[in-house]
């Protein structure tokens, strides 16, 4: 190869994943971001594959009609050792809007 010559190398990048703080926020975060969410309710459902607690966070409308359910976990702080939750930001396919007697 001359002095001249350019060599050009591609690399094949993976489609970007979202990071840990993309994907979990917390529970008030996520309402935000829910049309019409007035309140929330959350339930212990099964674990993850990691043994830690899994939880649905389902959100109610004002006429008490569910509008979503999201998947959630529970941690401890670093730095207080307190316990928090964190809601994951998509909508879980688990639960079909209904309307609640």
């Amino acid at each position: 190869m001359s002095a001249t010559e350019e060599l050009t190398i591609t690399k094949k990048v993976a489609p970007q994943q979202k990071t840990f703080q993309e994907q979990w926020k917390f529970i008030s975060d996520v309402k935000l971001t829910v049309d019409g969410a007035f309140t929330y309710k959350q339930t212990r459902c099964d674990k993850f594959k990691t043994g830690r607690d899994r939880y649905i966070i389902d959100f109610y409308g004002e006429d008490a009609r569910l509008i979503q359910s999201h998947y959630a976990m529970k941690l401890v702080s670093k730095t207080s050792g307190n316990d928090y939750m964190v809601c994951h930001v998509d909508c879980n396919d688990i639960v079909e809007a209904i309307v609640i007697d």
